[in-house]
């Protein structure tokens, strides 16, 4: 339940996913450079001289980790706008990519070993379908109340934070003047900002523009 709740963490700050949107991912809505295991080994049958990369080979290759939000038969999606692709390499520390890169082969694992539920975050020993709402906000609320040391935040406040920081890196605010006026009583976001990822503006506008809301739109 921890990683699950994480995961739904930096779903919300890092990508700005509604609730629902989160909570009802897919596992096929997450795709992951590489092959089904079934359609390796036939590959590696074939090609029997040549040797598999290694994980940390396949790291350094830096391919594309795409999350579809769209809707589906359990979930409908708030309009059309919020349909989108993000690209998780380009979003994500590599610490949080590979938090749900390696719990998304885990829910693949099982449901190979046994089908339940096509969802990402499902944890089949809750018998449910997905993690469900009142399973997990507690134990976010908590968290994201005393880091914040306000009692008003919700988990819908993540979304905000996600379109004001990515509006902050296109206009461009990294320099080191700049980020002592603004975070000067903030040390630890100031050095989130100086170690954030390296991304382009073109990226930031279109991950900006698919956050699926009229007010971002309108800003672009």
């Amino acid at each position: 339940m921890v990683v699950a709740a994480k995961i739904f963490l930096i779903l919300g700050f890092r990508l700005g996913l509604r609730r629902n949107e989160a909570l009802k991912l897919r596992l096929s809505d997450v795709h992951l450079p590489e092959l089904p295991s079934d359609a390796c080994e036939q590959i590696y049958r074939r090609h029997s001289g040549r040797r598999r990369l290694t994980a940390t080979e396949l790291a350094e290759l830096k391919l594309p980790v795409d999350l579809l939000v769209r809707p589906h038969a359990q979930r409908g999606l708030k309009t059309q706008n919020s349909v989108r692709r993000l690209s998780l390499r380009v979003l994500l520390e590599e610490s949080e990519l590979e938090l749900i890169t390696q719990w998304h082969r885990e829910r693949q694992a099982e449901e190979r070993r046994s089908a339940y539920s096509e969802f990402l975050l499902c944890i089949p020993e809750l018998r449910t379908q997905w993690v469900s709402e009142n399973t997990v906000l507690p134990a976010v609320h908590a968290c994201m109340r005393a880091a914040g040391n306000c009692d008003a935040l919700h988990f819908h406040h993540l979304r905000h934070s996600c379109a004001t920081w990515m509006l902050l890196k296109l206009v461009g605010i990294g320099a080191p003047t700049n980020l002592a006026l603004l975070f000067r009583s903030l040390p630890q976001t100031a050095r989130g900002w100086q170690t954030a990822p390296d991304c382009r503006q073109s990226t930031l506008v279109k991950a900006a523009v698919r956050l699926g809301d009229s007010c971002i739109l309108s800003v672009r």
